[in-house]
């Protein structure tokens, strides 16, 4: 079995996740589906970002044939009134095609003895003094070429996250690189 398994959904507590957006997300196939059709947009609020090169997304596989774990850079695409815009870089593109094609492969010679998981992953940075912890954070996920995006989280303030965080990893937001602004 392959999950798909954004990485929001494991900050985040099951009633802020949009009930839709989960079940198209059960339609989707990790293994055939285009990642470069892919999008996730982040509204953080101001004081918030994410540090350069901090986004990935991992495919791991494992079978009887083997197993892999291979991680690829979500890039900004764009920034559209404090949204930030995240895409696997066109450079993981042939790569990340590539893993999924040996993953469907074992799934196509023991699909009761292969399993793995696609997941997103991201590192967060304060500006200043960091954010309003009263201020929103969602995001919206993109599915296929040229779709609309879907409202995945739900607005929820930052400070929530923020405990998660340091209840989850013990770890805490350090400030921004000087080159990180969204």
């Amino acid at each position: 079995m392959f999950r798909l398994l954004p990485f929001l959904a494991l900050l985040s507590a099951c009633t802020a996740l949009a009930p839709q957006t989960l079940q198209d997300l059960r339609q989707v196939d990790p293994l055939t589906a285009d990642p470069a059709d892919f999008q996730i947009h982040l509204h953080l609020p101001d004081g918030l970002d994410l540090p350069p090169d901090s986004a990935r997304l991992t495919l791991a596989a494992a079978s009887p044939r083997g197993a892999f774990d291979e991680g690829f850079v979500l890039q900004r695409r764009d920034t559209r009134g404090g949204t930030l815009i995240l895409a696997v870089a066109p450079a993981d593109l042939d790569t990340l095609r590539a893993a999924q094609a040996r993953a469907r492969a074992w799934k196509t010679e023991a699909p009761e003895r292969t399993s793995g998981s696609l997941e997103m992953s991201f590192g967060l940075c304060l500006h200043g003094v960091g954010p309003d912890p009263d201020a929103p954070v969602s995001a919206d996920l993109v599915l296929e070429k040229d779709g609309q995006a879907r409202p995945f989280l739900r607005p929820q303030p930052v400070d929530r996250y923020l405990k998660k965080l340091k209840a989850q990893a013990d770890t805490v937001p350090l400030p921004c690189p000087p080159a990180a602004r969204h």
